[in-house]
């Protein structure tokens, strides 16, 4: 089974109120912050440092592994 890369998303939730979710390629959600944070800056930076501490979530598209020189993926 392939597994899927996730991708941040950072939206307004309220007047000045940021929240960020995490979503496959697919767009399935996988996990939505809990707090809401002041800018959207500080909201994408806690969705990066959930994807980190928790192996289980996707990894980001950037952070995947690219071909090596010798072709292995």
């Amino acid at each position: 089974m392939r597994r899927m890369a996730g991708q941040i998303e950072v939206f307004l939730d309220s007047p000045a109120r940021w929240r960020w979710r995490i979503v496959t390629d697919l767009r399935e959600l996988v996990r939505a912050s809990d707090d809401a944070y002041p800018d959207q800056a500080a909201a994408r930076q806690a969705a990066v440092e959930a994807m980190v501490s928790n192996p289980f979530l996707p990894p980001l598209p950037e952070t995947r592994p690219g071909p090596t020189p010798q072709g292995d993926a």
